[in-house]
């Protein structure tokens, strides 16, 4: 487990190297444009501020829930299987989801391929990224395969 633990804690920290010097600089970019606006007096820049915003909320929430996480320790789900699906990440890469007790889990095709709906896991996870740690079955689900 103490591998695990540390192959997601190097995951968390590469997002955290990546998304906060970006957050940082769209954080300065946004001072300065919301100075301009100011400076300025006119509704030019307001456009500008509004998509440096989105873009300050996005790798700032990526940014902030990385650097929660890496401060935390993991935690423990069970459940049963809700919903279990795939679909492509940047048109060609395939990600593979698990759905137990409301939380989305993205976790390696392997272990995609040996769970099944209504099989009961324990999911081990980070809170914040949903970073997932270890998967384990408890049981088999009632699922008849086929039917």
């Amino acid at each position: 487990m103490e591998e695990e633990i540390a192959a997601a804690r190097r995951h968390l920290f590469r997002d955290a190297v990546i998304y906060t010097p970006i957050f940082i600089f769209f954080m300065v970019i946004w001072t300065i444009a919301l100075i301009g606006v100011f400076d300025q007096g006119g509704g030019g820049g307001i456009l500008l501020l509004v998509l440096l915003t989105i873009m300050v909320f996005l790798f700032g929430f990526q940014s902030i829930q990385s650097l929660r996480d890496l401060r935390s320790t993991p935690a423990t789900i069970e459940g049963p299987v809700i919903r279990k699906w795939q679909r492509a990440e940047f048109l060609f890469f395939p990600a593979h989801y698990l759905y137990v007790n409301r939380g989305i889990f993205k976790v390696p095709p392997l272990i995609f391929e040996q769970i099944k709906d209504r099989d009961v896991v324990a999911i081990t996870h980070y809170r914040h990224t949903m970073t997932v740690v270890a998967v384990k079955r408890l049981r088999h689900g009632d699922s008849n395969e086929g039917a």
